[in-house]
This record gives structure tokens, sequence and C-alpha cells, in this order.
């Protein structure tokens, strides 16, 4: 039986009005669960495919595109996306991966050791490896793909190699807004350029996006049939993430999480400052870094006091240079000791603390973290 759904409901102007503010038994892909009938679609460097997104319904009422003033991602409603955060780099090996508990709205060790981290004045290396990186899930069905069935697959990607671009091109035009519709959807087709770091191993990144008319419409009943993206992601535990992070048993760490007698030089003995130089972060994460940095700089916002330095997980340009503000309104860093964090004021108008990472600008904030922690304190 189809699950219940406002019918009336249209995909008409919420996608792209999300895009402004933008930006049982199964199978076991790393952080990913999945039924067992459905795989991973990855599409090839270099190649040109076809792809219907297709909605899911919500099933949560704290969905991270969750908008009221918009109608967006609310429970009970059809949506198309799933934005998380991912920490890459865990484990012994450094080949490990999870899933930041600031997805979810938890407090995550790993992104709070590295606000310490910073603060103690860590080298950049270091903290880098500690940054989650954004990324986005998709109900997909490949059209006239080779290698993949036309059927549905779970597509995994970061937000800066195919749903950047995708928001380009909603913020372009609002009547592409209706693509994941299943009567008046449109076919996405993608060119995915092939990009390659210093180890010259290549990865896709969108490079163009054409909206197609679809073949045919899709039954309501294929909502029985997809994933609910809702409840794909292996959600660990503050505990267990520490655990990886610190390369413990879990017998070292409280109930809560908390570490056992364990001094701040025996902390930088076991992180991830030990495996400085190691290849710890996929590449097309690094490559991700490399160019939205040179995109941002020509993004910053102008400012009368000094420019600010920029901290973001997803950016690679987050030198922890301070920076002392002439206004009393704007944010200011820890100095000469003092924690200023409750003073701190959005660079933007935003309520701080509470609309964390919902913005465009929010990725060049300078009190990223700190907005962070206020947000899960």
């Amino acid at each position: 039986m189809v699950q219940k759904r406002k019918s009336s409901f249209s995909f008409k102007g919420k996608t792209s009005a999300r895009a402004v503010r933008d930006k049982k038994e199964g199978a076991s892909y790393g952080y990913l669960s999945l039924p067992k009938n459905v795989s991973v679609f990855s599409p090839e460097p270099g190649s040109s495919v076809k792809l219907d997104i297709i909605p899911y319904i919500v099933s949560t009422d704290n969905h991270p595109d969750k908008s009221e003033r918009d109608g967006v991602a609310l429970k009970g409603d059809p949506w198309y996306r799933l934005v998380y955060w991912r920490h890459a780099g865990l484990g012994a090996n450094g080949n490990e991966s999870a899933v930041c508990l600031s997805s979810v709205r938890k407090k995550c060790p790993i992104c709070e050791y590295r606000a310490k981290r910073i603060k103690q004045g860590a080298v950049k290396e270091e903290t880098d490896v500690l940054k989650p990186s954004k990324r986005v899930l998709y109900n997909v069905i490949p059209i006239g793909h080779d290698k993949f069935e036309k059927k549905l697959h779970i597509f995994d990607i970061s937000y800066f190699n195919f749903q950047n671009l995708l928001d380009d091109e909603l913020r372009e035009n609002d009547d592409y807004s209706v693509f994941p519709d299943l009567e008046e959807g449109l076919t996405l087709k993608t060119r995915f350029a092939s990009k390659t770091i210093a180890d010259g191993k290549p990865f896709p990144q969108a490079s163009r996006i054409d909206f197609l008319d679809r073949e045919k419409a899709y039954n309501p009943s294929i909502l029985d049939k997809v994933v609910n993206l809702d409840e794909v992601l292996q959600i660990e535990t503050y505990k267990q993430l520490q655990a990886k992070l610190f390369e413990m048993d879990l017998e070292g760490l409280e109930d809560d999480g908390e570490l056992k007698d364990i001094d701040d030089e025996e902390e930088e003995e076991e992180t991830p400052s030990r495996r400085k130089g190691k290849k710890v972060v996929e590449e097309e994460e690094e490559e991700e870094e490399e160019e939205e940095e040179e995109e941002e700089e020509d993004k910053k916002p102008k400012k009368k006091s000094k420019p600010l330095t920029r901290k973001h997980p997803s950016k690679e340009d987050d030198d922890e240079e301070e920076e002392e503000e002439e206004d009393d309104a704007s944010p200011k860093k820890k100095v000469q000791g003092k924690d200023t964090k409750k003073k701190s004021k959005c660079s933007y108008g935003h309520t701080f603390g509470e609309d964390h990472d919902e913005f465009d600008e929010c990725g060049d904030c300078e009190v990223w973290d700190d907005c962070l922690e206020e947000k899960e304190g």
C-alpha cells in the first residue's frame, strides 16, 4: 500500500528555494546500510549519464533541509535528497569513515577535538585531517546506462562534485525545480568531468547538467520501493566515534564518552596527529577543497575591517590567524586565553548557534566552529 502523502504537494519553487539557501537485512557500504536489492551508483570520470532522481517520503521531524517557511522537507512530504557530513581518515590505518554526529544535530567528539586542537595552535595539516566533508544521498534511476540497470540505486557523492552545480542551475531557472516530481519530473543529463589529484587517480565531478523531458511519468507506487534516506546512514555513538578517533578500546572511555585519565600530552600521542603525512582523505575530497578554495577567493564578502579568515569543514583555506575587530558587534575569537565564544555574533545577521551552516555565506564565517559548538551545546 502506498504511503499517505499530500496529493496537492508540488516541487515547483521548493527545490530552487532550498538551493538559494544552500546549498531488515541489507548490504553495508561502510557508513551506509542499504536494502539487499539496492546498489550504489558510481559515475565514471569523464562519462555522460542520464539520471532520474526519485523522491522519498521524509520520516523525521528534523530533516537537514527542513524549512517551514518554504514548505521544504517536512515530515510526511516527498523530498529528493539527504545532506550529511562525513569524517574520513579514521582508524588505525586511516582508511575508515564515519558519519559526523552534527548531521543528526548531536555533539561530535571529532569536531570538538578539532576545535580544541585549533585553539591549541595545532598545525593545519593535523586539523585538516579531522574536517568533515559535506555529502549528499539520492535515490536515482540510471537511464540507458551500459553498466547500471534501469532500476533504483543510491547515489552518494560530495556536495561540491554534484549538488553545487545542480544548485546553480536551479537558481538560474526555477522551471527546473520540478525535476524530482513523479509526474512532471525531468531527466538530468549530467556530464562528469575527470578530475585528478597529485597521485593521478581520477574522480568524477559534474561539469554540466541538462534537463530533459522524461520518457514517461512514474507511478506513485514507486514510493514504496525507494530507500528511506532518513534511515540509510549508520550513526555511531559519541563513545564509538571517540574510540575511533583515539584508536582506543571502548573500555578506555566512560559511558558518556569522556576519556579516562588522559591528559593533553597523551591525547596528542594517540590522535590523528601521529598519522601526519599519511593519505587519510579520499581523493575527491582533497580536490574538492582545492577547487572550492579557488572559487571562494572570488566570493569573499567585503568588510571595512581586516579580512577575516575562514573556518569551515569543506574548505581548504581555514588557517587560524587571529584577527581583531574594531566593531564590538563583530564576532571575536579567543584572545589571550579568554573564551569570548558566548559573546560572538553572526557576521551576516543570522542567529548565532541556531542557524549553523544554513546559508551560503556560512562557508566564509570565521566563527563556524564556535557556532557549531554553541548549537550542539
